[in-house]
């Protein structure tokens, strides 16, 4: 699978019950005492690149560079020069995600009685970027007003710029849209139509037939912002179901008709996380729906999902990826009554010989140990 398909995955919007905010990740840790500026030369030849930059209205006098792909790599920091520059050298050799952490996160508003349902504390401490071997970005962030005053040029901006964009109107989605959805339904739907819009315009505007546009980027983004729409259309029907026989939304099957238009016969989406967060939001409503006012255990709630997948999933081998890599995300999980079961169960019915062989090392998985290559994604 292609690597840069999974670097610009949308902000996660989950059901109302469970939402997070992924973009704002601490760094107040971070010991700068003796980083000194890099400015060590790029070396092309050795898979480097470049981002080097400027802070305005600076909080803090460092900035920390995190690679998103891989959140056990080194950060590396920087003190802020004395106008506030930076610069990072680092190796690179395929189209990866950072961020450029400026500020310390704020945290958000408390719950009080008084005040049952802040407005969200919509602070952004951080930028993201993409990296690949041979850019050389410049940016500028104002800490102030990140999304509304930051620049990026240089050999790689399009889809640097893109991503910044993008995760900028993640972090405020992810910060409002629970709030939206307390206020009121109309309130809502104006919300996340207009964050489609914004995010169409984005996508449209990336430049074609550029050297560091990989082909299909564009479709692949465009498929990845249906689907994230269409999951935070699911979380307005979940929420609607506590109003019953009443729910405007939860009862109108039309309100969800989008769900024909999405494909469960390509194996290839499976890994997709776009694909799979719409399919597992719509497997909770359906879920719900179909059990109004009854509580399920956690491992009920699994199993009874688990069989789910089975009906929704006609096609042999979607139904098999989409059941086995849902085997190998609950592993931790491998000494629960339901999963037993239903490795059982998947070494049985399973049409694929070599998922099957698979499926019978997740009991061997370890709790609280990475999985191997050979055990899971």
């Amino acid at each position: 699978m292609i690597f840069w398909k999974n670097i610009f995955r949308p902000g996660f919007a989950v059901m109302p019950i469970f939402f997070v905010c992924l973009w704002c990740i601490s760094c107040g840790q971070e010991n700068t005492a003796d980083k000194k500026q890099d400015s060590k030369p790029k070396d092309k030849s050795r898979g480097q690149a470049t981002v080097k930059g400027k802070i305005l209205n600076p909080e803090r006098n460092y900035v920390v560079l995190r690679n998103r792909a891989n959140m056990q790599a080194k950060r590396d920091s920087v003190v802020l020069g004395s106008d506030g520059e930076f610069r990072f050298t680092v190796d690179v050799d395929t189209l990866t995600g950072y961020s450029i952490m400026f500020s310390d996160p704020k945290a958000a508003t408390p719950r009080t009685p008084a005040n049952p349902d802040p407005e969200p504390n919509l602070s952004i401490s951080e930028m993201s970027i993409v990296l690949d071997k041979g850019y050389d970005l410049e940016v500028t962030i104002d800490a102030k007003d990140p999304p509304g005053n930051f620049s990026v040029s240089g050999a790689g901006a399009e889809l640097a710029k893109y991503a910044a964009n993008k995760a900028f109107k993640g972090t405020i989605m992810n910060k409002q849209q629970s709030h939206k959805l307390r206020s009121s339904p109309e309130e809502y739907l104006s919300f996340i139509d207009a964050y489609y819009s914004d995010m169409k315009k984005l996508i449209n505007d990336i430049p074609s037939g550029t050297g560091n546009v990989p082909p299909g980027f564009k479709e692949r983004e465009d498929a990845n912002l249906n689907y994230f729409y269409y999951r935070l259309k699911i979380n307005l029907a979940f929420d609607d179901l506590k109003k019953g026989p009443d729910g405007k939304y939860a009862n109108d099957e039309s309100f969800i008709s989008f769900m024909k238009e999405v494909p469960f016969d390509k194996p290839e989406e499976v890994s997709n996380s776009a694909y799979n967060n719409l399919i597992s939001s719509y497997a909770d409503f359906i879920l719900r729906k179909g059990n109004p006012g009854k509580v399920f255990t956690i491992d009920e709630r699994l199993s009874m999902k688990y069989d789910l997948y089975k009906e929704l999933f006609k096609d042999p081998a979607t139904r098999d990826r989409m059941l086995y890599d849902y085997l190998v995300k609950y592993a931790s999980m491998n000494k629960q009554p339901w999963h037993i079961n239903a490795v059982q169960d998947f070494e049985k019915t399973a049409v694929s010989d070599s998922l099957k062989k698979e499926a019978g090392k997740i009991k061997d998985i370890v709790p609280g140990k990475p999985q191997s290559e050979e055990q899971g994604n």
